[in-house]
Formats: structure tokens, C-alpha cells, sequence
């Protein structure tokens, strides 16, 4: 018999060599490998897993190019070994066990909440994130997706990059008619790894720096530890945005997987308000001793040709930008808290229903400069072109604790705490109503943010003018118990408080113009 070379069976699939052929089975429903090896501990690849993590924090974008050569090789792009969920758990608990070390009074309570660190932080919100991006990616991005469709920012795409991303990746075993699709056990190695880099950020990093973010009752502490709190937070997020970026990237039959990116601009822009919001006296005023907050920030942008009612002369319009400062904050006050929206709560208020407490119980310093209040329980008593005096209590429930315009005189009374702060004074106009009493309090600021660099008021999106045409109005918010840490109560009206906030920053915007 002469040697010869046979030809492979014609429906032999990709390393199946005499399975089914890929044309009987449905590849979206099928057993992840990676099921099959969680109990083989002799081939889990620990190495790569110490390896993965390092260069996650060193050259992330290894991690993945090391994911498409095993595309080439095993025709997948899910890597089926657990090794790297396995070390990254132990690590996981044993945070949380340093974390239970620190807050918590018994070893059972320490080890719940590790175990919690486990499988609720990372592999349950890496399932729920994995199976959103499963189902969505796809769709969004893929070849018959809205992303697709959307023109080159940056001129014509070349062939090369036409011909990558039309492609199909044709593994070792690939067949040339092979459909490309987004496997789930992909997603959840993206949502496993982009996990790691906020472990580092938030379990580790800010457990390190707890002394400091705990640290002192004073503005300038505070400011200190909102500061870094807020950019340690931001850094954590938008690190598992690029990490996450870089996976789905990897993925030649996606396109534009550059807008997963867009959080981070986002979560950029809420930065600022959320870390600024404490350099006035207000948060000192109301949480002295530095107790955990709560905070929440809502933000709109009106044009500024927007016809709105002249106060001066009735039936006549004006222009929105040709109003004050002054006049601006005035007109969201009074839609604050002149809307529909609040009309319930000035009912309750009115009636006396509930007790009517000002501010915070004597909590705050002795010396805090506040003048004697005066009480507004009328709409009508609400100015529509001038802000309210310091002290000045709406509805027996809401106390004015500062304001400032710009290029203005400060509407304070001089101390010593606000001499103090003169030089961090922010270049944007605002208000601030503290609330509460010694259980549940805390502070609206509505402000005014408008780009014009004649006013030395800070530019958010400047064009080559100088202008954008756009006034920005601010909502922030945030609440605390000023008596002691978070309590089941700020917990519980958190979402509430949330979504009325919303109600009520949507009725102003609707009565101001």
C-alpha cells in the first residue's frame, strides 16, 4: 500500500476532528468550558494569572493581545481557566478580612463580610455587568450595530483598518464561514480583569488611606479628604472603563469601541462640583465632626437666548443671558422652591404636622455667624430679583448658610471663618439652604455657572470666542447624620431623597424659563 495523505472529513469543525459538525449546533447555547476545569486544579496556569495581574497595572493592553493569540490558537477568545477568579478571590477575602479587622466586632461578622467581598463585589457584580455587556456589545457595536454607522472623527478609515475590522479572525482551526459574535465567557474575563484594577483602587488603596480620609473635623480636613476620596474614586472608574475599553477593542468585528469611553468624560465632569462643593462654610456648619456624607450632583445646560418674562416691564421678554447673576439665582430659588413639586411639602410644613427644625439641633459651633433668621412662609415673600439674606429660614425648615456672587460684595457678615476661606473662594455664583436636625441633615446648593471670561466666571466647553452660548444650573446635594456614621435612616431615604431632588431640580428649570 503506497502512503498517501487522506483529506479530512468535509463537516469536520474547528478541533472537533469527527465531532458535530458547527452547522448542527448553536454556538449561543453550549456549556462554557471553564465549568469543566473548576475542580482541575493541576491545569490551572497560576504563573499566567500572577502574570496577568502585573501587567493589568504595568501594560494592560498585554493582557488582551495575549487573549486574541489564543483566539489564533483555540478558535475562541475566552481563556477556560479559572485560576485567575481563584487567586484574585483569595486575595479578595483576605482584604476583606483586613477590612473586618478594622469595623467589625466579631470574627464571624469579619469572615461575612469577606466572604461578601467575594461574591457579591466581584463575582456577582462581574456576572451582572458581563451579562449586560453580552447582550448589548453586540448590538451596539457590531457590524449591523448604530456604531457602525457613525462617520470617522478623524478622517477617512485606511484599508487596512477597513480590512481589520471586516475580517473575521480565522484561528488556526477557523473555518472561513465561521459568524464572529461576543461570547459571554469573554465578557466576564473583561469584567474579571477591569475588576482587579478597582481592588487595587478601592479595597486596597483606600483601606491604606483611611486614616487620612477619616481624618479631622475641620473645612480644611475635610476639603482634604473629599479631595482625595473623589479622585481615588474617579481614578478607580475610569480604569475599569479603559480596561474595559481594551477588551472589547481586541475584538475585530466591533467598531468604534471607542465610546465606551464616554464615562469617563462624564464621571470627569461630575469631579469638580462633587469636590468643590465643600470649600464654603456650609458643610462645616452642618456636619462638624466629619461624619460620612452622602452627595449627588444634577446639572443642565439652557441657552442663553432663551426668552424668559422681564420682571421690570410685565409682558416683555428678555434674552436669559442678559439677566444678573444675582437675578438668575433669584428666579431658581424661587422655582425651587415655588414649584408645583414642593407644593405637598409646603402644605406639611405650613400645617405644623411635622416639628419644624431650621438647621441641626446644636450641633454646629457656637460662633457660627449666622445672623438672626427671618421666617418665609409665602411664596410671594421669595424675591424674584435679589437673593435671599444670610439666616433667612423658608418655611420653617430651610435656612440660608451662604452665598456669593461673582465679582460681587459677599452677602456674609465678616468673622473669622470666612476670612479664613477668602482666598479659596469659588468663581461661580450659588446659595446654599442647610436642612435636617441631629439625625438627618444636610444642604441644597443652586448655582450658576456661566461662560464668560469677562466676568472671570469659569469656562466649562469654551469655543474660539470665548463663548458657548450656554448657561450651566447646578443642583448639589448632599446629606449626612451630623450626631454619629451613616444610620439606617440616611440609608433609607438616600433614593428618595434622590428622586425628588430630580422632581424639584426639573420644576425650577421648567418656572425659570
Amino acid at each position: 500500500m503506497n502512503p498517501h495523505i487522506s483529506v479530512p472529513r468535509q463537516h469536520a469543525g474547528p478541533a472537533q476532528f469527527g465531532g458535530t459538525s458547527p452547522q448542527n449546533r448553536n454556538p449561543f447555547i453550549r456549556m462554557p468550558q471553564v465549568f469543566g476545569r473548576l475542580f482541575k486544579v493541576s491545569q490551572m496556569d497560576f504563573e499566567m494569572a500572577i502574570w496577568e495581574m502585573t501587567s493589568l497595572v504595568i501594560a494592560p493592553k498585554k493582557v488582551f493581545k495575549s487573549m486574541y493569540y489564543h483566539k489564533q490558537t483555540k478558535n475562541t477568545w475566552h481563556r477556560p481557566d479559572p485560576s485567575f477568579s481563584y487567586l484574585f478571590s483569595l486575595f479578595l477575602y483576605l482584604t476583606g478580612l483586613a477590612w473586618g479587622f478594622a469595623y467589625k466586632p466579631s470574627f464571624l461578622s469579619m469572615n461575612g463580610l469577606a466572604i461578601a467581598f467575594v461574591f457579591l463585589h466581584y463575582l456577582g457584580a462581574s456576572l451582572i455587568i458581563s451579562t449586560i455587556m453580552y447582550f448589548t456589545v453586540g448590538r451596539i457595536f457590531g457590524p449591523n450595530g448604530p456604531a457602525a454607522t457613525i462617520s470617522e472623527w478623524r478622517g477617512t478609515r485606511s484599508s487596512l483598518g477597513r480590512m481589520r475590522r471586516r475580517a473575521p479572525a480565522q484561528g488556526l482551526f477557523g473555518l472561513s464561514g465561521d459568524k464572529e459574535h461576543v461570547e459571554f465567557g469573554y465578557c466576564f474575563d473583561i469584567s474579571a480583569r477591569a475588576f482587579f484594577t478597582l481592588y487595587l483602587h478601592l479595597y486596597v488603596l483606600q483601606f491604606v488611606l483611611l486614616p487620612v480620609l477619616t481624618r479631622g473635623t475641620g473645612t480644611s480636613s475635610n476639603l482634604l479628604a473629599t479631595l482625595l476620596g473623589n479622585t481615588l474614586y474617579l481614578s478607580a472608574f475610569s480604569y475599569y472603563t479603559y480596561i474595559s475599553f481594551l477588551g472589547y477593542s481586541n475584538l475585530p468585528f466591533l467598531y468604534h469601541t471607542e465610546l465606551i469611553l464616554l464615562p469617563i468624560v462624564v464621571m470627569g465632569i461630575m469631579w469638580f462640583p462633587l469636590t468643590s462643593f465643600h470649600e464654603t462654610r456650609s458643610e462645616a456648619l452642618i456636619n462638624p465632626h466629619g461624619h460620612t456624607i452622602v452627595e449627588d450632583c444634577l446639572i443642565a445646560r439652557v441657552k442663553d437666548d432663551t426668552l424668559v418674562q422681564s420682571t421690570l416691564f410685565p409682558g416683555r421678554k428678555l434674552p436669559l443671558g442678559q439677566l444678573s447673576e444675582e437675578e438668575l439665582l433669584a428666579r431658581f430659588t424661587r422655582g425651587f422652591f415655588g414649584g408645583i413639586i414642593f407644593a405637598a411639602e409646603r402644605f406639611i410644613l405650613a400645617s405644623g404636622l411635622t416639628q419644624q427644625t431650621p438647621l441641626f439641633s446644636g450641633t454646629q459651633p457656637a460662633n457660627s455667624g449666622l445672623p438672626l433668621p427671618k421666617n418665609i412662609w409665602d411664596v410671594t415673600e421669595i424675591p424674584k430679583t435679589a437673593l435671599l439674606p444670610l439666616g433667612s429660614i423658608l418655611f420653617g425648615a430651610f435656612q440660608v448658610t451662604h452665598s456669593h456672587l461673582v465679582n460681587k460684595t459677599r452677602l456674609n457678615p465678616t468673622s473669622e471663618g470666612l476670612t479664613k476661606m477668602e482666598s479659596a473662594e469659588e468663581k461661580f455664583s450659588y446659595i446654599d439652604f442647610g436642612f435636617g436636625n441631629g439625625n438627618f441633615a444636610g444642604c441644597h446648593r443652586l448655582s450658576v455657572h456661566r461662560n464668560d471670561s469677562s466676568k472671570g466666571i469659569d469656562s466649562i466647553a469654551k469655543t474660539a470666542d470665548g463663548r458657548d452660548g450656554m448657561i450651566e444650573f447646578r443642583l448639589s446635594c448632599f446629606h449626612c447624620n451630623p450626631r454619629g456614621e451613616k444610620s439606617r435612616l440616611i440609608t433609607m431615604l438616600s433614593g428618595f431623597h434622590q428622586i425628588y431632588a430630580r422632581l424639584l431640580f426639573t420644576d425650577a428649570l421648567r418656572l425659570l424659563c
